[in-house]
């Protein structure tokens, strides 16, 4: 019995640990062990001891959403203070004298190179085909024959000062302020066209809205439908140069999603024109990836979503008879 006592407190206690180091997983998984191999010791102190486990899991859950949000506040008042008088745009800034709008082709990046990318990465760029545009995969090598950024910005990221995903930022604005058309992060997929084809013959700006993770935080930018120039884009674009040009790394990740917002304010018109889509249908299959594949609950998200955002970070991870599975072996 003694021995069995250790043993409780002792995976109690690394569950513990495993929850004020924030591997929460690792944690549940190390209870779920203790109960299922050994249902007998589930007595009602073990009970108790469990149910502290998960309220403190709750509260440290609690507490790091909450200091998001707060460093996401803090950003965007930052944001507000140093940037947002770039957002206000001048006659010669909104004129289309050198637009070249190309609002049928899709913008793809990976800046290794589509051979270099992930096998996940490359079946999202095939799935494209089926939009019936005209993809052009951009690189290290070649973006510079469609869009010219400032010596700044490149020089910043020669020193590691801008890191890739803010220079895919920086791209997708200058292309899409430019040139328009469709931007698409190199992990979105596409399972179809009913739902997303009308978006992108739209003649206006689309972009998916970001939920609730954040009032400072409006939309995602891992699609967007630029048709013809847009304010907002242009705004967000001359804000975050300005911050590159000022500044030497970055406060924020989601700088270009704040920036975006304070762009929203100032041309409400445009952001109240843009389609209502939410982000949440799209973001199901990532969520589901690595699920034991069922042919019911495939069905159910395609009909949620046509358009999904996927992940190629999941290094080490078992895909064998998963939905990643699925979507990697599909024909």
């Amino acid at each position: 019995m003694r021995n069995e006592i250790e043993q409780i407190s002792d995976m109690i206690m690394q569950a513990a640990d495993l929850i004020e180091k924030n591997c929460s997983e690792d944690a549940c998984r190390i209870i779920a062990q203790c109960v299922d191999q050994h249902p007998e010791w589930a007595d009602e102190r073990m009970k108790a001891e469990i149910h502290l486990l998960m309220k403190q899991m709750e509260y440290k859950a609690a507490l790091k959403d909450y200091a998001f949000l707060r460093q996401l506040s803090v950003a965007f008042e930052y944001a507000k203070a140093y940037y947002a008088e770039k957002a206000v745009l001048s006659e010669a800034e909104l004129a289309d004298d050198n637009y070249l709008p190309e609002k049928d082709t899709i913008w793809w990046c990976w800046l290794q190179g589509l051979e270099q990318a992930p096998e996940i990465v490359r079946r999202c760029y095939a799935s494209l085909k089926q939009l019936g545009r005209k993809v052009i995969i951009l690189d290290s090598k070649n973006y510079r024959d469609y869009i010219r950024l400032p010596e700044y910005i490149e020089d910043k990221v020669k020193k590691g000062m801008i890191g890739r995903a803010h220079y895919a930022d920086l791209l997708r604005l200058e292309l899409l302020t430019q040139k328009g058309g469709t931007w698409m992060d190199a992990t979105v997929w596409i399972s179809g066209t009913e739902q997303i084809l009308p978006v992108l013959e739209e003649e206006k700006l689309f972009m998916y809205r970001a939920g609730n993770v954040s009032e400072h935080i409006i939309f995602d930018n891992w699609m967007i439908h630029a048709a013809k120039k847009s304010r907002i884009l242009l705004a967000t674009r001359k804000m975050l140069l300005s911050y590159w040009e000022k500044e030497d790394s970055m406060r924020e990740y989601f700088m270009m999603h704040l920036m975006m917002t304070l762009a929203c304010q100032v041309y409400r018109d445009e952001y109240e024109n843009i389609p209502l889509f939410s982000n949440e249908p799209a973001h199901v299959l990532q969520n589901d990836l690595f699920h034991k594949y069922e042919e019911k609950r495939w069905k159910q998200i395609l009909r949620m979503s046509d358009v999904h955002k996927l992940t190629y970070k999941f290094a080490g991870q078992s895909i064998e008879g998963t939905f990643l599975e699925h979507i990697l072996r599909a024909e």
